[in-house]
């Protein structure tokens, strides 16, 4: 199992890398330094534990009675999504605060691109569901490609659509680790 998760893990990088190719956008080019790779893996490092307390949320709050499953749904639908768009943000060169701003500003979207396949997963076991994910995702990596959402304006009446910084999924818990390295 774990080393089809890395062989998966290193396949999916390289749909995400032929995709972007295809589709004519060049990758921004980066300056190799020891500082700039250690941001970066402190990032990484980050940007795991964040995902991973955010899966934990979303299992604690399946089991909230009456709209626990709902709300759940709804947060795996997110990080589903997170997951897809991810490859192109990296391939874009976005740091992790650009990212989940880029992703609270446009939550209805994701909602909406993570929905299909986070379903379709929801509907069978465990194992057969993990087999749907890795057939499903290289799809969503070239559609995450390809997609372009627009973000949502807000007026004052809408100040209740809007969710406050997705707990975990929150920019203002980010750490700027380029300049916490000086």
């Amino acid at each position: 199992y774990a080393l089809s998760f890395v062989l998966n893990a290193l396949w999916y990088q390289d749909i995400a890398d032929q995709a972007y190719l295809v589709r004519g956008k060049a990758q921004p080019r980066k300056t190799f330094s020891w500082q700039s790779w250690l941001a970066s893996m402190g990032e990484e490092i980050y940007r795991a534990l964040m995902m991973g307390f955010f899966l934990i949320q979303c299992t604690l709050i399946a089991v909230v009675p009456w709209v626990g499953s709902l709300l759940g749904t709804l947060m795996l639908c997110w990080l589903y999504a997170f997951y897809s768009f991810e490859y192109v943000w990296v391939l874009q060169g976005w740091d992790l605060e650009t990212r989940l701003t880029h992703f609270e500003t446009r939550f209805a979207y994701y909602a909406g691109f993570g929905a299909p396949a986070t379903l379709l997963t929801l509907l069978f076991p465990g194992f057969i569901s993990a087999g749907i994910f890795a057939l499903l995702f290289p799809l969503f990596i070239i559609l995450s490609i390809e997609a372009n959402p627009k973000p949502i304006r807000f007026t004052p009446q809408h100040h209740i659509v809007r969710p406050p910084n997705f707990l975990f999924f929150s920019s203002s818990f980010h750490v700027d680790f380029s300049t916490s390295l000086r």
